[in-house]
């Protein structure tokens, strides 16, 4: 049995106003921006009433390939971006080279840091896979598979990424995005800079029960 005509179920069936979505898309868009960054789902669904009411066009933005759009840049994962924060090239450089020095016991060399702290290791290694300094192994830590977006033409309207955040990132400067590649980024830095917090706090703590260790006085 078919429903009876309504000619004004699609606005029922809306969530929001449109003095409440105006609030938000209208004006200055700092209110939008601040809940694009902070509140991803919510946006979209108010965004897409937005639409529906007549208050914004049609997304430029489609899901596809969140990095990129176009040849011959690469795309990357968030795992990716993470280790590319937390870790930059010259580091991952000059410690794998380091296992060519008379280091050995050095905890910054690989082979030590490979049996103190085989967690670590397998990170710095994942992030020079990354990069390129170092070849897959088997070895290398098998994670669940994310999507890797590749270059796509009519992927979204892009835009360059700030060279601070590029070089937050390794990246190259002028590397483009699109707002959902911008959140990611964004999500990524923060993510490495917390994890090199936490890292930081161990090793102070470390630093200090060793100090207070009173077998240390006694060697």
């Amino acid at each position: 049995m078919t429903k009876p005509y309504d000619p004004i179920a699609a606005q029922r069936a809306m969530l929001y106003s449109r003095q409440e979505l105006e609030s938000i898309f209208k004006g200055s868009g700092l209110t939008a921006q601040k809940l694009f960054l902070e509140n991803p789902e919510l946006y979209r669904t108010m965004r897409a009433e937005a639409v529906a009411q007549g208050i914004l066009g049609p997304s430029a933005i489609l899901p596809a390939a969140p990095y990129t759009v176009g040849q011959p840049q690469k795309s990357y994962t968030d795992r990716e971006l993470f280790l590319r924060a937390k870790y930059s090239l010259a580091e991952l450089t000059t410690f794998f080279q380091s296992n060519k020095s008379n280091n050995a016991g050095n905890k910054e060399n690989p082979s030590t840091l490979f049996r103190t702290n085989p967690a670590e290791y397998a990170e710095r290694r994942e992030a020079a896979v990354s990069y390129g300094l170092l070849p897959e192994s088997p070895s290398t830590p098998q994670r669940t598979p994310q999507a890797r977006t590749e270059p796509q033409p009519g992927s979204g309207e892009t835009f360059e990424l700030d060279p601070r955040i590029c070089k937050e990132l390794s990246l190259p400067e002028g590397f483009r995005v699109n707002q959902e590649g911008y959140y990611r980024a964004i999500q990524a830095v923060k993510n490495a800079a917390a994890s090199k917090a936490v890292a930081a706090e161990q090793a102070r703590l470390e630093l200090e029960a060793a100090a207070n260790n009173p077998d240390n006085e006694s060697k």
